[in-house]
């Protein structure tokens, strides 16, 4: 047979050579052969090279189907694990697939002859040697075995390992283990993420007051809180189970005596509650057994399941129970005080008669005997009891009036008649009526107005009286000598401003809320001289305010007192 070029010279030139070839027969058969070739020593000039032939046909197919099978197992292994691995029997690995370099970074080789303990550890177990993991001692099958490693760049990697023991096929000796090892890393961090925020929405739920509780498609309890546990456990020693069905559940808290009322009640509540619970509902409230009211909502999740929310209610119920007593009970007071007003009215009407009419005529009677009338009366002496019953007359009727005026702005009787006010000539009128008292006490009055100065929606009767009042009040109380001022201006920015001054005994600033109270007066020696009501200013103020407007007292003791009265600028009328 041919031998190929170039191998006799390196024969000769080199030494043995071991060639391989293929012969085709005529039948298509193939023949693997193996020549041995050296070379010998000649007698002749030409090299002698002598050749042994061995026919290899079936050790070359042997070899051939090996290599195919390892492939196809390393194909399989690598579909079905990241990597496989095998163990001797004291185990240490006796051979790991090139695969496990791509993924921890440590050639394969480098953990051959190593210890199973030494190249990673059995996640929670110190030792390989427990019951279900891979040990000499029990020689049995495992799987799903958690087997954590440190890769070449320092990261925690972790395989779910699985394994067969392996025995000699003639002696039946324990040799070791083979398995597969898939990566599981991502899925235990993916896991553990998943565990966390388990946690923390088990942990979130717990601290919400009310009772939550949710459940799946089929009605089962999935989680719950200790406050739900705790509205539907009663004196039940163990909590609420997970997996209960919500009938369960309700039937439970029934025994424990949790719903009030007898049994055909609770069975009707029951009932309710069922239905609630298949369908949404909102604010739906009873009543517990031990007295508390509970109000219950129920809500769709988005996968079919249902979430149930239990808020204790009884202190809302409390209040609003309270609110209702007390709303009764100032209906009650409404209705007294309603029918006190319409007996004051009808009392003042009736006053306003009964102590005008004789006073008027007290009054009127007084001054014609004064004023001697029909004739003299006589001794000089019955004129000044005529002249002191008139003005005693006088002033009582003026004390009556503002009482009766007072009661009446009190009562919500006093209605205001409104129309444009003329500033200029009404004020003026003012004036002239204080102007003989303040002349009799030696008193400076002054007028000062704005010279164009706005006509304004009043009550004018009102009007006056506000203005008189305090005109009065500043007279009275400024001792001879001084001067009292009453000045008007305004535009409709900032309204109307009406103020009274004088340079009287003043007002200490704690006296002023005192003043302006109902019949109050203030203490001193120059006002014990003066008699009244004390009504004057709270008059003034309360007509103030029904016109939208106000009343300020700036005041200094043994200075004087400015009053100032505001209208709102929507009661101005420009010319």
């Amino acid at each position: 047979m041919p031998i190929m070029p170039g191998v006799l010279e390196r024969v000769i030139a080199g030494g043995p050579s071991i060639e391989h070839d293929r012969i085709v027969e005529h039948d298509g058969r193939v023949r693997c052969l193996r020549f041995e070739l050296w070379a010998a020593a000649s007698s002749g000039p030409e090299p002698l090279v002598l050749s042994l032939v061995h026919e290899h046909t079936e050790s070359a197919a042997l070899s051939k189907r090996m290599r195919e099978a390892e492939a196809r197992f390393d194909d399989m292994a690598r579909l079905t694990s990241d990597w496989v691995w095998e163990l001797d029997r004291e185990f240490c690995f006796s051979y790991v697939s090139a695969r496990v370099t791509e993924i921890i970074g440590i050639p394969a080789r480098f953990m051959v002859g190593q210890s199973f303990t030494a190249c990673g550890r059995l996640e929670g177990f110190p030792e390989a040697n427990y019951a279900g993991h891979p040990n000499r001692a029990a020689m049995a099958p495992f799987a799903g075995v958690t087997y954590e490693m440190t890769a070449a760049d320092g990261q925690r990697r972790l395989f779910r390992l699985s394994g067969v023991p392996v025995f000699d096929a003639e002696s039946g000796d324990f040799t070791g283990f083979r398995g597969t090892a898939n990566d599981i890393t991502a899925q235990a961090a993916a896991e553990a993420r998943v565990f966390a925020a388990q946690t923390r929405l088990v942990h979130a739920i717990e601290t919400i007051p009310q009772g939550f509780a949710l459940f799946d498609t089929e009605g089962r309890l999935l989680l719950c809180n200790s406050a739900y546990d705790e509205l539907l456990s009663g004196l039940n020693d163990e909590p609420i189970a997970h997996g209960l069905t919500h009938q369960q559940i309700l039937q439970r808290a029934a025994a424990a005596g949790q719903f009030a009322g007898p049994p055909e009640a609770v069975d009707a509540l029951i009932a309710s509650l069922t239905e609630q619970h298949r369908d949404t509902c909102e604010g739906f409230e009873f009543k517990l057994g031990n007295g508390r009211w509970v109000m219950l909502t129920v809500e769709r999740t988005d996968d079919g399941g249902t979430v149930e929310v239990w808020n204790d209610i009884t202190e809302i119920r409390r209040r609003e129970l309270a609110i209702k007593a007390a709303e009764e009970e100032a209906r009650v007071a409404l209705d007294a005080a309603e029918a006190g007003n319409h007996a004051k009215a009808e009392f003042l009407a009736a006053m306003s008669h009964e102590l005008r009419t004789p006073l008027n005529a007290i009054i009127g009677f007084s001054e014609i005997i004064k004023n001697e009338m029909y004739g003299p009366v006589g001794h000089a002496s019955y004129r000044d009891y005529a002249t002191d019953i008139h003005a005693s007359g006088t002033h009582l009727l003026s004390l009556i009036s503002d009482i009766l005026e007072f009661a009446k702005i009190e009562a919500g009787k006093l209605k205001l008649a409104e129309r444009v006010v003329n500033l200029r000539t009404t004020f003026e009128a003012c004036m002239r009526i204080v102007a003989p008292r303040a002349e009799q006490n030696q008193i400076s009055v002054v007028l000062d107005l704005q010279k164009d100065l706005p006509r304004l929606k009043a009550d004018e009767t009102r009007l006056k009286q506000i203005v008189v009042n305090l005109l009065s009040n500043a007279v009275k109380f400024t001792p001879p000598g001084g001067t009292v001022t009453l000045s008007v201006a305004g535009n409709t920015a900032e309204g109307c401003r009406i103020a009274v001054r004088d340079t009287g005994i003043g007002i200490a600033p704690e006296d002023i809320p005192r003043a302006l109270s109902a019949f109050g007066q203030i203490e001193s020696q120059l006002s014990r001289r003066f008699e009244g009501t004390g009504l004057g200013l709270t008059l003034a103020k309360s007509l103030a305010e029904m016109h939208g407007g106000a009343l300020i007292i700036e005041s200094e003791v043994n200075v004087g007192t400015v009053v100032t009265i505001t209208m709102p600028g929507a009661r101005i009328v420009e010319r």
